[in-house]
């Protein structure tokens, strides 16, 4: 039987298409690092392993690693990634020449080169009736979501260590790409961040806002109503912004309530280093271990608050959690009452869990690894 291929392209034909950092990742930071559109990336997957699947049809999926570099620390089920250039043979160096052979079928049986069949609508009933077809549909997702918990981290020990974040409530604390800023929202920041978040904004003046700015002081009020309910709650906050961007959190609530990636990075990077794993190529080029942490350690959350027009917070609201509690608000600002609301229930239907859990992570050293 002949073999059969998928071969997916990035959605919005941008992430990873740029041509200056791939052979030279270990020395050169990508400027576009901070916003890969790795959840943008995620979904198309998601959508072609959902039209294997319903078709019934045994072909594999193949990603550009260059596309798809979380997979150094990622699994997806039923692909593989293709690193199709090193430092040895720069010919297809150029990400437009490197897609091109991507779509290309090599029949060495017959001799002959062909392009992959292109499908331009992700329509669920095709039977994908060409051995080789590819994603040519643009960014689409129906808001199913059956199959993002296959996508998992390949280290047993370090999905572990994130896995425990099932007795925390996750955050989603967006502000850089895709939100609305006015002068008076600079000024919430303190006066030593000002510049900084500046400077990282100007990064994302090709990206449209999509969301209203949502304060420091916000964030608070809603934390503070959680923990009047159960004081014990610990907090995983996904936060697309530097660290330093977080203290605020950690000087009003402390480091037992307060979690977010920068209390892994420093532990993980010097564990998958002494495994022979690149994190320091990997995160210069799509800051690939943060985003791990990031993303796994809110979807791994049980109660999960993400902010609006997000794929990543829908990806982690989707990933685990009870089915009850997947559709949570996004938070505004302004409607804390509404979400403490739903943690009340539930809270009160998950107690002893909750409790159970949090007791028993108290008691863990948090350097397991």
């Amino acid at each position: 039987m002949k073999s059969k291929t998928f071969r997916l392209i990035d959605p919005f034909h941008s992430w990873g298409n740029h041509d200056y950092d791939w052979v030279n990742r270990s020395i050169k930071e990508a400027t576009n690092r901070y916003d890969s559109g790795l959840c943008n990336r995620l979904f198309t997957w998601e959508i072609a392993y959902r039209l294997i699947k319903t078709s019934k049809d045994k072909r594999k999926i193949l990603v550009q690693k260059r596309i798809f570099p979380e997979l150094e620390l990622i699994k997806l089920p039923n692909t593989k990634a293709i690193d199709y250039i090193n430092k040895d043979n720069n010919l297809y160096y150029k990400s437009d020449i490197e897609k091109l052979m991507h779509l290309t079928v090599f029949d060495t049986k017959e001799n002959k080169v062909s392009l992959s069949s292109e499908l331009k609508t992700p329509d669920l009933s095709n039977n994908l009736n060409s051995n080789h077809v590819y994603n040519n549909w643009g960014f689409f997702q129906d808001g199913i979501h059956d199959h993002i918990s296959k996508i998992k981290i390949k280290d047993k020990q370090i999905n572990e260590r994130l896995s425990n974040h099932l007795a925390f409530v996750g955050i989603q604390m967006r502000r850089g790409n895709g939100v609305s800023i006015q002068q008076k929202d600079i000024e919430t920041f303190p006066k030593e961040l000002r510049d900084s978040y500046l400077n990282h904004r100007k990064k994302d003046l090709n990206h449209k806002p999509v969301i209203d700015f949502i304060s420091n002081k916000d964030y608070i009020n809603l934390i503070s109503r959680i923990l009047e309910i159960n004081p014990q709650q610990r907090f995983f906050i996904s936060n697309d912004l530097s660290d330093d961007f977080l203290d605020f959190l950690y000087t009003e609530f402390g480091a037992y309530h307060i979690i977010s990636k920068k209390d892994y990075r420093e532990e993980f990077t010097k564990y998958y280093e002494d495994k022979g794993i690149d994190i320091s190529s990997l995160q210069n080029y799509c800051n690939g271990l943060d985003n791990m942490i990031d993303l796994f350690g809110l979807s791994y959350t049980s109660f999960t608050i993400s902010t609006q027009s997000s794929t990543w917070g829908e990806f982690a609201q989707n990933y685990i959690g009870p089915k009850k509690y997947r559709n949570i608000p996004s938070f505004q600002g302004n409607n804390i009452d509404e979400i403490v609301n739903q943690y009340q229930s539930f809270f009160k239907e998950h107690r002893d869990r909750v409790i159970d859990k949090a007791n028993i992570l108290n008691k863990i050293n948090r350097s397991v690894i």
